[in-house]
């Protein structure tokens, strides 16, 4: 499991708490960019990670989130901002 951005600390620790193993990944902005990216998503794979968890960020990033799923990788987005219609197709609770 690969955790992203800046709220993934305090996931990573609670996580812990229950002795379940995860990464935490901060991408470098610069070379990266704002948001979830196919470098990082990239990386994941790499490292023969089956789920990445954003936190903070990726709301609209359903792009992403087909990418991911193609190279078999699962994905939860947490964040706050509202969602729009055409983002829904991924939504599951």
């Amino acid at each position: 499991m690969m955790l992203m951005y800046c709220g993934a600390s305090m996931l990573h620790l609670f996580l812990k708490n229950f002795s379940i193993d995860s990464d935490v990944y901060i991408p470098n902005r610069i070379e990266e960019g704002y948001g979830i990216s196919e470098q990082a998503i990239d990386k994941a794979k790499e490292q023969d990670i089956k789920l990445i968890i954003s936190v903070d960020c990726g709301i609209t990033a359903s792009d992403k989130v087909d990418y991911s799923n193609k190279l078999g990788i699962e994905f939860i987005i947490c964040d706050t901002i509202n969602l729009r219609k055409k983002f829904l197709k991924h939504l599951q609770y």
